[in-house]
């Protein structure tokens, strides 16, 4: 509370009288002190004119005469007079003649006389007075008649007088002074006496009533009057009294709400920050002070976005305050869900929030108090969502870069969803094939078929896999396998079927083309050995297992060093591998042994198979060639022995 003045009234009222009456006095005494200055001045002027005219006319007569011990005597009795400053009497050439110093003679007078003008003194015909602040200065012209001629008719001389009125002017200032004491001294015991009785009968009661209004201020709201009767300010301070009781009631009742709206607004679990109609912050709650990292101290008083400070959560530009929209539009403001608000020390979180205004209306108009600011912090289910959504993504690109078809439909057969591939199939965009059903694609008879496999999948409630020929909108036929299941709610209800179909066209001819394979091995009268990279045997034909005399079983995963006779040399073998290696194939007799120990000669076609340039298998083609051994030998024999 700021300290009431009173001495504003106990000294400023008798120095604004006193002062009034002293500046009148003030200026009395100047005007007579100025008076006197004036009247010293015209007797100064009076004898120094006389002195000056009587001087001359004796320094005239005893020039002329001839006595300059006369003339000098006058000059030095001037100087005799009270206020005399000096006495000279200068040649035409302006040098001292007489002085009423002795040293001065022969001077020049600008050395003497500070004031000395030759120019005024060149035109002087008559007496002329000079006044430098206390002095005054005469210069009168004397004529030197030695030469016969006619008194003032030529001035060759020049008598200067001067006179100091310093001594008179402080005469004249301490009468002045002398006058005024006795009416000071008045003055000030009036001012004196003044003082006492204002502060007697005003002073004092105002500081009582200043420490009344002192205790109210200080949250003292009972109050006692000090004064008694029925005086103005025995009223005064009753009314005091009365309105600090008021006051205390009041607070109580205030109070009470505060702590009410308080726990109200704590209690809130989301954010929440009042402003008022300027958008300065007045009240927080803890959760907000959390968010913020702002206390309610720190933030009471300040602009909304110094402590609530939001930032657009995809391009991290500052957004607008919500505050400022909601004073402007008068109408609730809710901000998007991509906004960050980022804390005092830097945290970061996503928000959800909307300001409201605070309204009062009376019966006249209606008006905006302030603002309410309800937030919430949403960084964990945004992140939640966000990543949902970026599974989302790579779930559909996975099931989009998938070559599987896959589909999903409501129990009546119409499409929900569906990928890429599903999309080439039919020819059409998804955003095309959803909300029809196979009849709009396909001909009725296939479309058909694909509802009846639909409903058994429905009805029985379980994983169906069934092979289907299909035809692309081009005319390509491709054979799929289709896995449909049931597609149900978090209760287990049915709401329609997820169907993945693949296409096996390759793999259908694969294994036609291998069946046709396995009849031609099946079939064929040379035997055929298959072996892996590491040279192990992994197949054989009936043929080749009736030439070697082994069952199927009993060379699977043998070497097919088995069937070595050990006819050949180790550097045969070495060719044999060096050719493979180098061509891809060999070809040759070679002798081998059968299970019963027998060894025979073959013809043997060897050829590897590679995979990136890496051997994966080698197929042995061999033929028993022991009868046609036979009926060479006998033919070459006929043939020397004929």
């Amino acid at each position: 509370m700021t300290k009431i003045r009173t001495y504003n009234l106990t000294f400023g009222l008798p120095l604004l009288v006193v002062g009034l009456f002293l500046s009148l006095f003030a200026f009395q005494a100047w005007d007579s002190y100025n008076q006197r200055i004036e009247r010293i001045y015209e007797r100064g002027y009076v004898d120094l004119k006389t002195s000056a005219w009587r001087i001359s006319r004796t320094l005239e007569y005893n020039l002329a005469s001839h006595d300059s011990e006369q003339a000098l005597r006058e000059i030095a009795s001037f100087s005799l007079i009270h206020n005399s400053e000096f006495g000279i009497l200068l040649n035409a050439d302006h040098t001292v003649f007489l002085a009423s110093n002795f040293s001065w003679k022969g001077l020049h007078a600008d050395k003497v006389i500070p004031e000395f003008n030759p120019n005024h003194i060149a035109q002087l015909n008559k007496l002329h007075f000079h006044t430098n602040q206390n002095k005054i200065t005469a210069f009168v012209p004397v004529t030197d008649n030695n030469g016969g001629q006619q008194i003032r008719s030529h001035s060759n001389k020049i008598l200067v007088l001067s006179i100091n009125l310093q001594r008179e002017f402080e005469l004249a200032l301490s009468s002045s002074l002398a006058d005024a004491t006795p009416v000071l001294i008045a003055t000030f015991i009036f001012a004196i006496l003044l003082i006492w009785i204002i502060n007697l009968s005003v002073v004092s009661p105002l500081r009582s009533l200043q420490q009344l209004v002192r205790e109210l201020h200080q949250g003292k709201h009972s109050l006692h009057n000090p004064f008694t009767g029925d005086t103005e300010q025995t009223q005064v301070a009753q009314a005091l009294v009365d309105s600090g009781n008021h006051i205390r009631e009041q607070l109580i009742e205030l109070k009470d709400r505060e702590q009410r709206l308080d726990i109200t607004l704590q209690s809130i679990g989301d954010a929440v920050i009042v402003t008022d109609q300027f958008g300065c912050i007045t009240r927080m709650n803890s959760k907000a002070c959390e968010l913020t990292a702002w206390s309610q101290e720190e933030a009471t008083g300040l602009d909304l976005p110094i402590v609530f400070d939001i930032y657009n959560a995809s391009t991290n530009e500052r957004v607008t305050n919500p505050v400022e929209q909601v004073l402007a539009t008068k109408e609730i403001v809710e901000l998007a869900n991509h906004t960050v608000l980022v804390s005092k020390i830097g945290e970061r979180f996503q928000i959800s929030d909307s300001a409201a205004p605070i309204r009062y209306t009376n019966d006249k108009s209606e008006q905006v108090l302030g603002v309410i600011l309800v937030f919430q912090n949403v960084t964990r289910q945004y992140n939640l969502r966000q990543n949902l959504d970026e599974e989302r993504a790579i779930l559909r690109n996975i099931i989009d870069s998938t070559p599987d078809l896959i589909f999903l439909k409501d129990i009546k057969g119409t499409y929900l969803r569906c990928n890429k591939a599903f999309e080439k199939f039919f020819g059409s965009a998804e955003r095309d094939i959803i909300g029809k059903t196979d009849f709009d694609f396909v001909d009725s008879e296939t479309a058909q078929f694909f509802r009846e496999k639909d409903s058994i999948v429905i009805e029985r409630d379980s994983l169906q896999i069934n092979e289907e020929e299909i035809r692309y909108p081009d005319g390509k036929i491709a054979f799929v396998e289709t896995s449909k299941m049931p597609f149900k709610d978090e209760s287990g209800q049915v709401l329609g079927l997820l169907g993945m179909s693949r296409d096996i066209t390759k793999q259908h001819q694969a294994e036609h083309d291998l069946h046709i394979a396995g009849k031609v091995l099946e079939s064929s009268n040379e035997g055929i050995l298959v072996t892996d990279a590491d040279n192990i045997i992994i197949q054989a034909n009936p043929a080749f297992c009736e030439i070697s005399g082994y069952d199927k079983e009993e060379i699977i995963g043998k070497n097919p060093s088995i069937f070595s006779s050990g006819l050949q040399n180790k550097d045969f073998y070495q060719r044999l591998w060096e050719s493979i290696h180098t061509t891809g194939s060999w070809a040759g007799e070679i002798w081998n042994r059968r299970k019963n120990g027998e060894t025979y000669p073959q013809w043997m076609s060897i050829s590897s198979i590679k995979a990136k340039n890496t051997i994966q298998y080698h197929i042995a083609v061999v033929s028993d060639i022991s009868e046609t051994k036979e009926a060479q030998e006998r033919i070459a024999f006929l043939a020397h022995h004929d």
